[in-house]
């Protein structure tokens, strides 16, 4: 199973990501299955999951999502 696919059937099963920003608080992370240091950010909805980034980890996350 992939790790869009997990997601859409597990929604909460990412971290949240403590971000501050009240537009981003809410954004979980789960890592890209066989693509090392890749990390999607989600929102948790009523009917699965919103995908809003797909970042590399060795970018610095907190400076682009709290922008």
């Amino acid at each position: 199973m992939g790790s869009f696919q997990a997601l859409a059937e597990m929604p909460k099963m990412g971290f949240l990501g403590g971000f501050h920003k009240p537009s981003t608080r809410r954004f979980r992370r789960w890592p890209v299955k066989d693509f090392e240091n890749w990390l999607i950010f989600y929102q948790a909805t009523r009917h699965g999951v919103e995908v809003v980034h797909v970042i590399h980890g060795a970018r610095d996350i907190e400076a682009l999502l709290n922008k």
